[in-house]
C-alpha cells in the first residue's frame, strides 16, 4: 500500500527527474520541480504528499519570490542511473534562509529528513559551508521522491543546484578565493586610508574607513562567509546583521560625503539634512531589536534609498554642475557606478529581478570600480592642500616687510603642512603601486590563459566568448595604465627622454597597431607624411607614439563609417629645429562646440549617452594633452557635430644632426606581424610563487619550445643555480622567503666567485613603474617584462636574450 502511494505521488510529478550517475557534473534544480505555495505556512509533509492540486511546474532555473510570509514547497525526483551508490549534494547558494527542510522518500515510502538554515547553529550542519548544502546518497538504480520546504523572513530565493562531489569541491576552490581576494582588497583600502588619516587627521578618511569596513562585514553576512568563518553559532547576529550593517553603511557614507564635499560650508541646509539622515539610519539599524527581520530590512533599505536620493541625486549633482566642485564630480562618478550595482542587489532581494551573475555580484563589481575612482578624489584633496599652501606662501611674501614675526610662524606651519602633504602623497603612490601589482597578478592569469586557450581548437561561439574575455581584460589593463600614467603626471614624476628616432617609422608603427581595429569597423585608415618632414628627430618616441595611439583609437571608436587619416606636416624649420603638426582626422560623430573647452579635462566625455554607448574613462585625452605639454608642444581640436573631428599635435623638435638632412630618406617598412612561433629550445628556470602565474608562464614557455624548471621563491632559485646551469632565468620580484632582487644579487655573487657561469636573468613582475625597472637593473637583471605577459612578447624576450647570451 505504501509503495502504491509512493508511485502515485511520483506519477503526479510534471517535471522531469534529475538523472545522476557516471559523468554527472551539475544540474540546476529549478527546471525539474513542481512548486506549491503554502500561504498559511502550517502545511506538514504528510499533507504536502496528499496534495494533488496547486502544484505548478517551474520554468525558471532560479526561483525568486521576494519577501513573503508563506512557505514554499518544491517537489522533484532524483534518479540514479548507475549500478552503484551515488553521492550527490543539493546546494542552496543564497544563505539567508531561516529554515530549509529536505524530505526524501524511498521506494517503500520510508522518510529521511534533514534541516538546515541560518536560524540553526552552524555547527549542526552536516556539510559545513557558507552555502546551505544537503548530502544525499542514492542506492544503485534507485528513484527518490523529494520535497524541499522553504520558510524565511528574508527574501525567498530558491537557487538550488544538484552537484557531484567533485563539482562541489571545484566551486569551493574557485569561488572562495575570489571572495577572499575581494575582501582582502577592501581591507587593504581601509588600512591605507586609516594610515593617511593618522598622518593628515582629516576625518573624511576615518569615515571612509568605517564605510569600507562596514561594507566588508555586510559582504561577509550576505554571502554566508561570516557564518562559516567568523560568528558561527551566533544565530541572532546571523539573522539581524544585514539590517544593522545596512544602517551603519548608510550613516558612514553620509558622514564621509558631508566631510569630503564640505557640505557645512558649501550648502549648509543640505548638510544639516544629511546629518539628520545619518542619525535616522543609525536608529533604523537598531529597529531590528524592536521589530521582526522583514520590518527591519524594509526600514533599512528605505532609509538607505532616501539617503542615496538626497545625497547622490540632489546634493552631489548640484555641487558638481552648479558649483563645479571637483570632489563632487569624482564622487558622482564613483558612487553612480557603485549604486547601480547596489540597486541591482536591492531589486533582487525584493524579487523584482531574476537571479544571475550581474544581480548577485553587482555591488561587488561596482565597489571595486568605485574605490578605484574615489582614490583619485582623495589624491585630489592632497593636490588641493598643495594649492592652498602655495597661495598662502604668495600672500605671506607680499606682507613680509610689515609682519615678519607672523610670516615666520606661518612658514613654520607651511613646512609642517608640506611634510604632511608629502606623507599623504607618498602613501598615495605606494597605494597605486600596490593596487597595480595586485590587479596585474590575477590579470596575468586571465589574459595568459585566454591567449593560450585561443591557440587551441575552438568553435565559433567559443572563440567569440574568448575574444570578449580578451577584449575586457585588455580594456581593464588600459584603464590601469591610464590611472598610473595620470597619477605620475599629476605628481610630476613622469620622466621625458630625449632620443634620436625615425619619425616616419614611429607614425607607421601606430598605423600598424590600429589597422586591424579600423578594418573590423569597416573604416579606411591612411597615413600622409609630407616629403619635407625630416626622417630623424630628437624627442621621446614612446610618449609620442602613446599620444598618436590614443588619438587614433578615439577616432576609430567614435567613427561609424568613412575614414581615419594621420597627417604629418612641417610648418617651420631652422637652426637645427623643425616645427611639426601631426593631425588625426576622422568622419565620426563630432564634438559640440560647448564641449570643446573641456574635452581635455579628466573624466570628461562628450555626454552621458556617449559614455554608455562607447565606454571609456575620460582619461585618454587628458593624458595626451599633458604629455604634449611635457614634450614642449600642445594639443588642440577642431570639430563639427556629425562631420568629424581633427586633433592636431604641435611640436617643436630638434633635428638629428647626422641623419635629418639626408636627401630622399627611405620610406619606413613595417615587418608584418608574424604568428607566435616556438623559440629555440632552451633550459629555463621559472621563479614564481603564484600558482596561477606559474601555470600561465610554464605553459607559454613550453609552447615556445623551452624546458622549464620551477622554483617557488628566491632561495629555492639560488639553490637550483648552485646545482646546475640554465640558459635563462625568469625571476618574479615580490615573493616570500626571499624576493627576486635579493636572489639575483646572490646569483651574481656566485658567478663573481667563479662557481657558476653568468646567467641572463629576466624580471617578470606585476610591478610596472620605471623605478621598478631601475631597481631590477641595479640588482643585476638583464631584461624586464611587466605582467600581464603576452605570448608574442615572451617569444621576443626569449629570442633577444638567447641571442645576447650567445654573443
Amino acid at each position: 500500500m505504501i509503495l502504491l502511494c509512493f508511485l502515485a505521488g511520483a506519477a503526479g510529478l510534471r517535471a522531469e527527474p534529475v538523472r545522476v550517475g557516471a559523468g554527472f557534473v551539475r544540474e540546476q534544480l529549478g527546471t525539474h520541480v513542481d512548486v506549491f505555495i503554502d500561504h498559511s505556512g502550517k502545511l506538514a509533509i504528510e499533507d504536502a504528499r496528499k496534495l494533488e492540486d496547486g502544484w505548478q511546474p517551474s520554468t525558471e532555473g532560479r526561483l525568486n519570490y521576494g519577501f513573503s510570509d508563506a512557505a514554499y514547497w518544491l517537489r522533484f525526483e532524483l534518479q540514479n542511473l548507475d549500478a552503484r551508490p551515488t553521492e550527490i549534494y543539493l546546494r542552496q547558494d543564497y544563505a539567508l534562509i531561516d529554515f530549509l527542510d529536505l524530505y526524501v522518500f524511498d521506494a517503500k515510502g520510508r522518510l529521511e529528513q534533514q534541516r538546515i538554515g541560518d536560524c540553526l547553529p552552524f555547527s549542526a550542519r552536516e556539510v559545513p559551508d557558507r552555502a546551505l548544502i544537503f548530502r544525499v546518497i542514492l542506492p544503485p538504480g534507485s528513484r527518490r521522491l523529494c520535497y524541499l520546504r522553504y520558510q524565511t523572513t528574508s527574501s525567498m530565493a530558491a537557487d538550488v543546484e544538484v552537484l557531484a562531489r567533485e563539482t562541489l569541491d571545484e566551486i569551493r576552490r574557485s569561488e572562495d578565493p575570489v571572495m577572499f581576494l575581494f575582501l582582502g582588497v577592501l581591507l587593504t583600502i581601509a588600512v591605507y586610508n586609516l594610515l593617511v588619516y593618522l598622518s593628515v587627521r582629516d576625518r573624511a578618511y576615518l569615515y571612509l574607513v568605517a564605510y569600507v569596513l562596514g561594507f566588508e562585514l555586510f559582504t561577509l553576512a550576505l554571502t554566508g562567509l561570516g557564518v562559516a568563518y567568523l560568528w558561527g553559532d551566533a544565530i541572532w547576529w546571523a539573522n539581524f546583521s544585514i539590517p544593522i550593517l545596512l544602517g551603519l553603511l548608510a550613516a558612514s557614507l553620509i558622514m564621509f560625503s558631508h566631510r569630503y564635499l564640505r557640505l557645512a560650508d558649501q550648502v549648509p541646509r543640505a548638510g544639516r539634512v544629511c546629518l539628520w539622515l545619518a542619525f535616522a539610519n543609525l536608529l533604523g539599524s537598531l529597529s531590528c531589536v524592536l521589530g521582526n527581520y522583514g520590518l527591519s530590512i524594509r526600514i533599512g533599505v528605505g532609509l538607505a534609498c532616501l539617503a542615496t536620493v538626497a545625497l547622490l541625486l540632489v546634493v552631489t549633482p548640484y555641487l558638481a554642475v552648479v558649483r563645479k566642485q571637483r570632489q563632487a564630480r569624482i564622487m558622482a562618478c564613483s558612487f553612480t557606478l557603485f549604486f547601480i550595482g547596489v540597486l541591482l542587489k536591492i531589486l533582487l532581494v525584493f524579487g523584482w529581478l531574476p537571479i544571475n551573475l550581474l544581480t548577485r555580484h553587482g555591488y561587488e563589481i561596482g565597489s571595486v570600480v568605485q574605490l578605484l575612482v574615489l582614490s583619485f578624489g582623495l589624491a585630489d584633496r592632497v593636490n588641493e592642500m598643495r594649492a592652498e599652501l602655495s597661495q598662502l606662501n604668495k600672500s605671506l611674501e607680499s606682507r613680509v616687510q610689515k609682519r615678519t614675526q607672523q610670516l615666520s610662524r606661518a612658514r613654520d606651519e607651511a613646512e609642517s603642512a608640506m611634510a604632511v602633504a608629502e606623507v599623504a602623497s607618498r602613501a598615495k603612490s605606494e597605494f597605486l603601486a600596490t593596487m597595480s601589482h595586485e590587479i596585474r597578478t590575477p590579470l596575468n592569469g586571465v589574459l595568459g590563459m585566454a591567449e593560450m586557450l585561443g591557440l587551441t581548437a575552438l568553435d565559433g561561439e567559443q572563440r567569440g566568448m574568448l575574444e570578449t574575455v580578451q577584449s575586457s581584460g585588455s580594456a581593464l589593463l588600459t584603464l590601469i595604465d591610464d590611472v598610473l600614467d595620470f597619477s605620475k603626471i599629476e605628481a610630476g614624476e613622469l620622466e621625458i627622454e630625449a632620443l634620436s628616432f625615425d619619425l616616419r617609422q614611429a607614425v607607421c608603427e601606430v598605423e600598424a597597431m590600429v589597422s586591424a581595429h579600423a578594418k573590423r569597423r569597416g573604416l579606411e585608415l591612411s597615413v600622409h607624411i609630407a616629403e619635407e618632414v625630416p626622417s630623424r628627430v630628437v624627442s621621446d618616441p614612446v610618449r609620442l607614439r602613446q599620444i598618436l595611439l590614443n588619438l587614433c583609437s578615439n577616432a576609430i571608436k567614435f567613427t561609424e563609417q568613412g575614414h581615419v587619416r594621420i597627417v604629418v606636416e612641417q610648418t617651420g624649420r631652422g637652426s637645427g629645429r623643425c616645427q611639426l603638426t601631426l593631425r588625426v582626422e576622422d568622419t565620426g560623430i563630432g564634438i559640440p562646440a560647448a564641449k570643446l573647452t573641456s574635452i581635455f579635462d579628466r573624466f570628461t566625455q562628450v555626454d552621458a549617452s556617449t559614455t554608455r554607448r562607447y565606454g571609456g574613462t575620460g582619461l585618454g585625452l587628458a593624458i595626451s594633452k599633458k604629455l604634449a605639454l611635457l614634450l614642449g608642444g600642445d594639443l588642440e581640436v577642431q570639430s563639427q557635430v556629425g562631420q568629424g573631428s581633427a586633433f592636431s599635435l604641435y611640436l617643436d623638435l630638434y633635428l638629428d644632426v647626422d641623419l635629418a638632412l639626408a636627401e630622399n630618406p627611405p620610406e619606413p617598412k613595417l615587418v608584418p606581424s608574424q604568428p607566435v612561433a616556438p623559440a629555440p629550445s632552451a633550459h629555463v628556470l621559472l621563479v614564481e610563487d603564484n600558482a596561477i602565474n606559474q601555470q600561465v608562464a610554464r605553459g607559454m614557455l613550453q609552447r615556445l619550445g623551452c624546458r622549464v624548471q620551477l622554483a617557488h621563491n628566491g632561495q629555492e632559485a639560488v639553490q637550483k643555480v648552485e646545482q646546475q646551469n640554465f640558459d635563462l632565468i625568469f625571476m618574479d620580484c615580490q615573493m616570500e622567503v626571499m624576493d627576486g632582487l635579493e636572489a639575483t644579487r646572490q646569483i651574481r655573487k656566485l658567478e663573481a666567485d667563479g662557481a657558476r657561469t653568468r646567467h641572463r636573468i629576466i624580471a617578470m613582475t606585476a610591478s610596472a613603474f620605471e623605478e621598478d625597472r631601475r631597481r631590477c637593473q641595479r640588482a643585476g637583471m638583464d631584461d624586464f617584462l611587466s605582467k600581464p605577459v603576452r605570448l608574442a612578447v615572451l617569444r621576443d624576450a626569449l629570442e633577444r636574450n638567447l641571442r645576447g647570451r650567445e654573443e
